[in-house]
Order: C-alpha cells, then sequence, then structure tokens
C-alpha cells in the first residue's frame, strides 16, 4: 500500500541483498519464478512500489509455465522463489 509498517522478512531480504550488492532495480525488468504467498507475491509487489530500490516492472512466473526460459531470458534481474512443500 504504499505506508509505513512492516515488511515479510524474507522479500525485505531480498530487496537488501539487491541493495548490498548495488544491483539497479529502477526500471528493471524483474522475473520472479514463483507465485507463492510467503515470497513471490509480496517481492512482485515490493519490487513494483514507486519508491528508492524498487520501481520494477515485475513478471511474476510459476514452474507449470511450459516454456519458463522465455520470460527468464527477458529479465534484467531473475529472482528464483519456487520450492514445493515438504510433506
Amino acid at each position: 500500500m504504499g505506508t509505513p509498517g512492516p515488511l515479510p522478512c524474507t522479500p525485505a531480504g531480498i530487496l537488501e541483498m539487491l541493495a548490498a550488492y548495488g544491483v539497479p532495480v529502477e526500471g528493471r525488468h524483474a522475473v520472479i519464478i514463483g507465485r507463492g504467498l510467503t515470497i513471490g507475491r509480496p517481492l512482485a509487489m515490493l519490487l513494483s512500489l514507486k519508491r528508492p530500490g524498487c520501481n520494477a516492472a515485475v513478471t511474476v512466473v510459476h514452474t507449470g509455465v511450459p516454456d519458463l526460459g522465455v520470460y527468464v531470458r527477458t529479465g534484467d534481474i531473475v529472482i528464483a522463489a519456487a520450492g514445493r512443500a515438504v510433506s
């Protein structure tokens, strides 16, 4: 929502890591592999916020996409956030 408040831990950590390594995010195309509620979706929302260290065009794809490589090759930044549940 763009208002001050707590951020989800792992997506916030990913933003911190991008900043620490000097990865330019603003105006870039970020591809997130994984649409989960804990990492993929919150990270997509954070990366698209109009604020320093964010403001990216974001594409979210999942592992069920037939040719995942087509999306990965278009991204300036690729973040893998897909996994599988352990039972």
